[in-house]
């Protein structure tokens, strides 16, 4: 008996018709599924792609092996798999996209050219945009952050109005704390218009005003005064002005107060969690008390939070549906109390590397654990992408006394305009993590101390490297109980003195969220 033969359809694509099995298409594509065998169509014609795509596309479905991405097809590629549902290979397309911007991390010279970077923010913004996906664009902000975004902007930002909203505010995150550029761009939109543009007076809305007319209080009042020129602006517009300036005055004042240098000797980082760990068994830990601590001001810091979770978590009895629910119920309440209290937020980039981190673990309960990251990651009350700064460049010095001390450069927001010519601007912490305050301990060091970088702003880690599968991954020493690690765990800490081993990194996360142009 003769073997009965595939059944094909034809797909229409510029003028070719594609003869292609049905199972082919159907196998992993909820669309194609649709079309062929719910609704028994015998061809269907795709639109607005190229042949070679779209038959590249067809081979995929076939093979399963994407051995490359090349940049030109990339975001018809990842369109026709989010059209035609086909998970897997959106999956892959989209870890293409975050290799392309991890790679910053090991390459950052090479990748981050400006072409690189239009591409990037590009195809991100594509995904937000049309998929409602902000997970690679969240990646890409927080390695570009504190890059020098100038020409990337200026890009964007030279025609202001032609940008969606959306756009805007990725923009002035990519800003930093350039609050001259923006204000400037500013003035340039607003040369020759009667009227106040609405994507102008988006960006006003949107801008840390009070750090602008702080920063350059001349350059603030030329804005306004250009704004109040315009022989055409609506009354609700220069409402709009009027209570925007209103309240930057009265931020101003606030700002003045709460940013005022206070004097410090130890950095106690761990110090609300350590102690709550040190009383209670791990058994007996509370969500609930943690909620307390933050609603009483004792824990302000979202990271110090992960770092004693990461202990309770470690007991594998705990592992059960109700603590997943639990977890949720714990983050909406801590998301809640933000209205109320300021909780430093958690660094995107340091969460990502914990994820990946836990691929390499084993453990009971990473995968909840990594549940719980997840939520946090997007999140935007309790994660930030843009407003720590890592500090990975310590250098280990002796003192006077021979005793260890870490010395960063460090370039704060508010010492831009720095005009000290006989060292750089940075800060020295010993092994203990004491913040070293006193100007005589900088004699000789190459660097010097504003009193606006304080203690308070910072939060230190140790970084272990590792190998897996023969990747290289840094993460945080906290991890350290939780990765399946061999002889390729690349940094032990020497007992008993706490020297650090050359592959150890000592980093500090430094808070600028006061200082950024993007209002919060």
């Amino acid at each position: 008996m003769a073997e009965q033969a595939e059944e094909t359809v034809v797909i229409k694509v510029a003028g070719k018709n594609l003869i292609v099995p049905k199972r082919q298409l159907t196998k992993d594509s909820l669309k194609f599924r649709l079309l062929f065998d719910e609704l028994n169509l015998a061809d269907h014609e795709i639109y607005d792609f190229t042949p070679e795509v779209v038959e590249y596309f067809i081979n995929l479905l076939k093979t399963k092996k994407l051995f490359r991405i090349e940049v030109n097809m990339f975001r018809e590629l990842h369109k026709l798999s989010v059209v035609f549902e086909v998970t897997w290979l959106t999956e892959k397309c989209r870890e293409w996209l975050k290799n392309k911007i991890e790679s910053a991390r090991s390459n950052r010279e090479k990748i981050f050219l400006f072409d690189t970077r239009i591409f990037l923010f590009e195809e991100c913004w594509s995904i937000l945009d049309k998929c409602k996906d902000e997970t690679m664009m969240d990646d890409l902000v927080s390695e570009l952050a504190h890059e020098d975004n100038t020409a990337l902007l200026s890009y964007y930002l030279s025609d202001v109005s032609k940008l969606k909203t959306g756009q805007i505010d990725l923009l002035l995150k990519l800003g930093g704390w350039n609050t001259d550029f923006f204000l400037k761009i500013i003035l340039e939109n607003l040369a020759g218009q009667k009227a106040l543009n609405s994507n102008i007076k988006y960006l006003l809305e949107n801008m840390n005003l009070a750090l602008c007319s702080e920063v350059n209080e001349g350059l603030f009042l030329q804005v306004m005064d250009r704004i109040s020129d315009l022989t055409e602006i609506s009354v609700s517009d220069l409402k709009c002005i009027y209570q925007l300036t209103t309240s930057t005055m009265r931020k101003i004042s606030y700002r003045k107060e709460r940013l005022r240098p206070r004097k410090t000797e130890l950095i106690d980082f761990y110090c609300p969690i350590v102690k709550l760990q040190r009383r209670r068994a791990l058994g007996a830990f509370s969500f609930k008390r943690i909620i307390r601590n933050v609603a009483k001001g004792k824990v302000t810091s979202m990271i110090l939070i992960i770092y004693g979770l990461l202990d309770f978590f470690r007991n594998e009895a705990l592992y059960t549906t109700s603590r997943t629910d639990e977890l949720r119920a714990f983050v909406s309440s801590l998301e809640n109390l933000c209205d109320e209290k300021k909780l430093k937020k958690a660094p995107r980039k340091c969460l990502n590397m914990m994820i990946a981190a836990f691929k390499c673990s084993s453990h009971t309960n990473s995968d909840i654990f990594v549940t719980f990251l997840k939520e946090i990651s997007r999140n935007k009350k309790l994660c930030t992408t843009n407003e720590t700064m890592f500090l990975e460049n310590g250098e280990l010095i002796l003192d006077s006394n021979c005793l260890l001390r870490y010395k960063y450069v460090f370039q704060h927001p508010l010492s831009a305009t720095c005009r000290r010519s006989d060292s750089k601007c940075g800060f020295i912490l010993t092994i203990l993590t004491s913040a070293i305050l006193d100007e005589r301990d900088y004699a000789n060091t190459g660097i010097h101390r504003h009193d606006f970088i304080t203690p308070r702003d910072m939060f230190c880690y140790n970084m272990r490297k590792f190998k897996y599968k023969g990747k290289e991954l840094s993460v945080p020493d906290c991890l350290k109980n939780w990765i399946d690690y061999t002889s390729d765990w690349f940094g032990e800490w020497k007992e008993p003195y706490g020297i650090p081993n050359t592959q150890d990194k000592f980093c500090v996360a430094y808070n600028i969220a006061a200082y950024v142009v993007a209002k919060k």
